[in-house]
């Protein structure tokens, strides 16, 4: 979305510092930059690096490349994909070091806590891809912006309260809520798996599920298997329950034998390991798992640091 560059204070109310950034430098190439804070574009502004006179457009995480960059990258990184043993991004590994110069880029990415060697590796390997990339033309840029302007809708799903409150946009009566039910093919409200025994209000979206009984009141249903519900506010996504109750609540894959209740802003869901038993973890709706990635939360066995490990090893060992 294009616009023009917003105060500090603005930047900070829209929280900014959270999305990727397109800029334009003083000769008007495009350049990114992943999550920002507004005293690094004020830096780079001093550095003329950034031009303010210029629109900037923030990312919505959505983009398209051509087919020949496409297979020029799959060969550039087959070895990569062939290992699967490292963590790579288009942001950090992709964008910025081919729309950045040297000097900004390891700068940014050392602030993050990269190593300058690692950083000018990076930087070195995209400078050589986007020299021998073969262009038909190499005066056009080779990153650019698609402006989808400011009346667009714009849902993001990138943390576990925006998920939660962009996706209960769908049982609202608004212009919005229309627009996102057509989206994702619901512009009309059925309920699959309907019976007398089970009370289903006009906001919820019930679909692929078979539940016995039970009430659902302003919520979203999507292939649940169970007994008896008391639902209300809450999201439930590939579940297989019993008797369950719960309010304002995100529940996904999970595999409940007994009755189960789940208090208010409670987010909790099942991993699969080569276990008997399904591993639960749990977190709640306004918790940051960014800030908890080292922490045992909720009565958790493990940290989401600990469960990315034993992720890995549980992948080798199916291999």
């Amino acid at each position: 979305m294009s616009r023009q560059l917003p105060s500090k204070k603005k930047w900070s109310s829209e929280g900014l510092d959270k999305y990727g950034l397109f800029a334009a430098d003083t000769n008007g190439e495009c350049c990114y930059l992943e999550k920002a804070s507004y005293s690094t574009v004020e830096k780079l502004i001093e550095k003329q690096k950034i031009d303010p006179q210029k629109n900037i457009a923030i990312s919505i995480g959505s983009f398209s490349i051509t087919t020949e960059m496409t297979e020029a990258l799959l060969k550039e990184f087959s070895q990569e994909l062939a290992d699967k043993i490292e963590i790579m991004n288009v942001e950090h590994s992709l964008w910025m070091p081919l729309s950045l110069d040297i000097e900004t880029y390891c700068g940014l990415m050392i602030a993050m806590g990269w190593s300058r060697e690692h950083s000018e590796n990076v930087y070195n390997r995209m400078a050589t891809f986007k020299d021998k990339y073969p262009r038909k033309d190499k005066n056009k840029p080779l990153i650019g912006v698609s402006d989808i302007g400011s009346d667009g809708y714009w849902w993001d799903y990138g943390t576990i309260k925006n998920y939660y409150n962009n996706i209960f946009k769908l049982t609202k009566s608004t212009d919005e809520a229309f627009a996102m039910r057509s989206f994702f093919c619901l512009s009309q409200r059925e309920n699959h798996g309907e019976n007398p025994q089970l009370q289903i209000d006009n906001k919820s979206i019930v679909l692929g599920s078979t539940i016995k009984s039970g009430t659902i009141k302003n919520s979203i249903i999507i292939d649940v298997e169970a007994d008896d519900v008391q639902f209300e506010d809450t999201l439930s996504i590939s579940c297989d329950l019993k008797n369950a109750a719960a309010q304002k609540s995100l529940l996904y894959n999970l595999e409940e034998k007994n009755d189960s209740y789940f208090t208010p802003s409670t987010v909790c869901a099942n991993l699969f390991f080569n276990w008997e038993e399904p591993l639960k973890i749990s977190t709640r709706l306004e918790r940051d798992g960014k800030n908890d990635w080292n922490l045992k939360v909720e009565n958790n066995r493990y940290s989401y640091e600990e469960l990315e490990k034993l992720n890995e090893i549980n992948s080798k060992k199916e291999k």
